[in-house]
C-alpha cells in the first residue's frame, strides 16, 4: 500500500517535470496564436475601412458595401483557422486536403449564387442603368425601383413589380429610353394611302400640338418605310416624368389612329 502511494506520487512528480519541460514550446504556441489573432484583428480593421472608402468613392449602395464586408470578413477569418491550425500542429496536406473538398462542394453548391453576387457588384459598380430610368431587360419593360446585390427591380405598366436576377440582366440586352433626365418612348405606327401626304401631315401636326400642350415636351416623327401599299412611322415622345410613359404613348397612339380615321372617313363622304 506505501509502495503504492510512492510510485504515484513519483509518477505526478515526473508528469510535473515533464510539463515544464514543454513549458517553452506551449508558451511559444501561445504567442503564435496570440499574434495570428491580432493580424486577423487588424487585417479585419484595414480591410473594412479600405471597402468603406471604396463605396463611398463609387457610391455603392449599402447592401453592396455590407456585401463586401460578409465575404472579406469570410476570407480573413478562413485565413486566420488556417494558420492557427498549421501552428497547432495539424499537418498541411490534411489542411489543403479538406480546404479543397470544402471549396469544391461549396462551389459546385453556389456557382450561380457566387455569379450573382459578382454580376451584382459589377452593375452597381459600371451602372448600364439608374433608379427611375425607363428600360427594356430581355421582355421586360418599365421603370427601374430598386438596383440589390442580388436582384432589379423593375416596375412594369401593369404595376407589377418584376425582380430580375443580376446575372440574368446582364445576360440579356438592355434598352434604355432616358438620357440627360428625358425620357424617350418610340412607336412604329402604319397607314394606309387613303389620305395624302399632306393630309396624314395635317393629322399628325393637330395630335402634336394636342399632346405638346398637355402631356409631353416634344413629338419627333419620320417615316421609315414606303411600299405601294402601306407607310411607316416611327413616333418619337419625350417626356421629363418617367411615370408618363405607362399611359402617353396609348394615348397618343389611340388619338393619332382616331384623327386619321375621321378624316378617312370624311373623305368618303366628299
Amino acid at each position: 500500500m506505501q509502495q503504492d502511494f510512492f510510485q504515484t506520487l513519483n509518477n505526478v512528480y515526473n508528469a510535473i517535470l515533464d510539463l515544464l519541460a514543454q513549458a517553452p514550446y506551449y508558451i511559444l504556441l501561445l504567442v503564435e496564436l496570440a499574434i495570428i489573432m491580432v493580424v486577423v484583428f487588424f487585417a479585419d480593421r484595414i480591410v473594412v475601412r479600405y471597402i468603406r472608402r471604396i463605396g463611398k468613392e463609387y457610391e455603392l449602395s449599402p447592401d453592396v458595401v455590407n456585401s463586401l464586408k460578409v465575404v472579406t470578413r469570410f476570407f480573413i477569418i478562413l485565413f486566420g483557422l488556417w494558420a492557427i491550425a498549421t501552428v497547432g500542429g495539424i499537418p498541411s496536406d490534411w489542411i489543403i486536403s479538406v480546404s479543397a473538398i470544402a471549396g469544391a462542394a461549396i462551389g459546385f453548391a453556389s456557382t450561380r449564387t457566387i455569379g450573382n453576387f459578382i454580376a451584382g457588384i459589377y452593375m452597381l459598380i459600371s451602372k448600364p442603368f439608374h433608379i427611375n430610368d425607363y428600360v427594356k431587360i430581355g421582355d421586360v419593360e418599365g421603370v427601374v425601383k430598386e438596383i440589390t446585390i442580388n436582384y432589379t427591380k423593375v416596375l412594369t405598366r401593369d404595376g407589377k413589380t418584376v425582380l430580375i436576377v443580376n446575372q440574368d440582366a446582364l445576360n440579356s440586352k438592355i434598352i434604355l429610353f432616358s438620357q440627360g433626365g428625358v425620357y424617350t418612348y418610340s412607336l412604329t405606327v402604319t397607314f394606309d394611302h387613303s389620305l395624302t401626304d399632306s393630309e396624314l401631315e395635317g393629322v399628325f401636326r393637330k395630335v402634336i400640338n394636342k399632346f405638346k400642350q398637355e402631356k409631353v415636351d416634344d413629338v419627333r416623327y419620320s417615316l421609315v418605310e414606303l411600299s405601294r401599299l402601306e407607310r411607316k412611322y416611327i413616333f418619337c415622345l419625350l417626356t421629363k416624368d418617367v411615370e408618363d410613359i405607362f399611359t402617353v404613348p396609348q394615348e397618343f397612339l389611340r388619338e393619332l389612329i382616331r384623327e386619321w380615321e375621321m378624316l378617312k372617313a370624311a373623305k368618303k363622304k366628299e
